[in-house]
């Protein structure tokens, strides 16, 4: 990471762009990694890279491998 952005390495994308935002950085690009996502997924910042216009974040929608119901959780 450089030019004194904040490093946003395992925050929640939401606020990732904020604080980015609130640093002035130029135009942020996400791409996205693991299992689909959908639009509104919880998802966190996996990786954040110095692009040439601005931060490129890599991201992923959190995911779970739900317990089978009968295991009494």
């Amino acid at each position: 990471m450089t030019g004194g952005l904040p490093d946003t390495t395992g925050y929640p994308l939401e606020r990732a762009l904020e604080l980015l935002e609130e640093a002035g950085a130029g135009p942020v690009t996400v791409s996205w990694v693991g299992p689909p996502h959908s639009e509104g997924d919880r998802a966190f910042v996996l990786r954040q890279r110095p692009g040439d216009e601005g931060p490129e974040l890599t991201v992923s929608a959190v995911w779970r491998t739900p317990f089978p119901p009968d295991e009494g959780r």
